[in-house]
């Protein structure tokens, strides 16, 4: 997943021009999910292995405005 977070740091913060960059020179390896019924001590340790510190957001079908 690609974020507006990802352009500013890994494009803009390196003085690299976005219309000139792929999306693949952003990627950080291979994709980390976890299920909708996973139990926090799994998630955590799913985080902990892969080293991940922070979630990407999928937007929610279901929420309101």
């Amino acid at each position: 997943m690609l974020t507006d977070h990802d352009i500013v740091v890994k494009v803009l913060g390196r003085g690299k021009v976005p219309a000139g960059t792929k999306a693949g020179e952003l990627s950080q390896g291979e994709a980390v999910t976890i299920g909708a019924d996973d139990d926090a001590d799994e998630i955590l340790r799913a985080m902990t292995t892969h080293k991940v510190r922070r979630r990407r957001r999928r937007p929610s079908m279901m929420s309101g405005p």
